[in-house]
């Protein structure tokens, strides 16, 4: 009967250290998660503190001679008399050993696959950085490395941040196989600027492929035109940038606990962006612009279609986290061969027909200035046997020279 009842209070000790622990790694999780944060702080002491806790706190456990301590004393008794020879209680005494070993958790695992060991990266100056704790009140917790402030102060923003592991208890029991996983993830935006010609000609651009825009006048005819862009995203926008387009996906299947339990993510590029959502949205709204007016109106109001644009791309992209650098014309507005030949035709006509006559008065004297200076200056040519006298009348009405001369 003694025997039924210490096994029965050695399995309720082994319980009650199993959901000790199980608080206490829940404890050191949000623990060292928030102690993670505090590496962004630009502070030696905050360093010092942070550290260990980043390292440690996620390991926090009671330590297995307490439980040993508990089931020594309630064994004490079998023990001794196993100890003065009684074999009576060798079964007893298997039983305490069988219930310490399950008391001794198997060896943990980091990040579901691997075994625990410091995990780092580094936040180069032209990223910002956001370290954001798994659980708990993680909107107010997490922290963004603050690149500006060391910008406006003439350094360089660059810092290496730990990231802090836990061990999670699986859903098979306190003592089943148990693994370290990230308590605190690291975000990262890339603040590098981008710039781009969207030019139709593939020997210019940023890229070896036609990249023009086809639009179209409100007549339907074809306009093709070039956009030259300018973007980037300021460290004040990081947060709105990850809101609007988010981060890439890591490889893998996302039901994969090594996935799952990545800790690094990386914000899509801005190049990516605005290959795709950006061009896309200065597409539309130049087409927008040229489709709104006639041929003959698009080419007159080139500036103020560009001013236009300008103005609602700067405030689209704003709003998604992206500063518009700049933005212009960079190329010359394209038609179909055939409105093209019928522009300059009517070009012709309407500048160089009109004035034609004088051109051609202009020609005529200029003819004749120069031939008569070459006979002033080198006389008849030889070869010359008869001149008609009209021009004989013409040519001496060119030399003659005032009197006195």
């Amino acid at each position: 009967m003694l025997t039924f009842v210490r096994l029965v209070l050695s399995v309720a000790a082994v319980s009650v250290f199993g959901w000790l622990n199980y608080f206490a790694n829940a404890a050191g999780t949000l623990v060292s998660g928030q102690a993670a944060v505090h590496q962004l702080d630009n502070s030696d002491l905050s360093y010092l503190v942070a550290t260990p806790l980043t390292q440690f706190a996620g390991h926090f456990a009671i330590s297995g001679i307490f439980l040993l301590a508990v089931l020594v004393l309630i064994w004490w008794s079998p023990v001794a008399r196993l100890l003065r020879g009684s074999s009576t209680t060798t079964a007893a005494i298997i039983t305490l050993l069988t219930l310490m070993s399950l008391a001794v958790p198997h060896p943990a695992q980091a990040f579901y696959s691997k075994t625990d060991y410091t995990e780092a990266i580094y936040v180069l100056p032209n990223q910002s950085a956001f370290v954001i704790p798994d659980v708990g009140a993680n909107k107010d917790t997490q922290a963004q490395f603050g690149s500006k402030a060391y910008y406006e102060s003439n350094k360089v923003a660059s810092k290496r941040v730990l990231i802090p592991h836990a061990k999670l208890e699986n859903t098979g029991g306190t003592w089943g196989a148990d693994y370290y996983v990230p308590t605190a993830r690291v975000t990262l935006v890339n603040r590098t600027p981008f710039n781009h010609e969207w030019v139709t000609d593939t020997d210019r651009g940023s890229n070896p492929r036609n990249e023009g825009m086809p639009c179209q006048s409100n007549e339907g005819l074809n306009v093709t035109v070039g956009i030259s862009i300018g973007t980037s995203v300021q460290e004040v926008d990081a947060a709105k940038y990850l809101y609007y387009f988010g981060t890439l996906p890591p490889k893998g299947d996302m039901a994969d606990p090594n996935v799952v339990f990545t800790s690094v993510y990386y914000a899509r590029s801005v190049k990516d962006v605005m290959d795709t959502i950006g061009h896309g949205e200065v597409l539309s709204l130049v087409c927008s612009e040229i489709n709104a007016l006639t041929l003959v109106d698009d080419n007159k109001a080139a500036g103020k279609i560009m001013t236009a644009v300008q103005a609602k791309a700067v405030a689209y992209f704003a709003e998604r986290g992206i500063t518009v650098d700049y933005i212009g014309w960079a190329d010359t507005f394209s038609f179909d061969k055939a409105v093209q030949k019928a522009i300059n035709d009517k070009f012709i006509a309407d500048t160089v027909l009109p004035v034609l006559p004088t051109l051609q008065a202009l020609a005529d004297v200029k003819v004749k200035e120069g031939l008569g200076a070459g006979i002033e200056k080198h006389g008849l040519p030889a070869s010359l046997i008869a001149i008609p006298e009209h021009i004989l009348e013409n040519l001496s009405g060119m030399f003659s020279k005032p009197a006195g001369k």
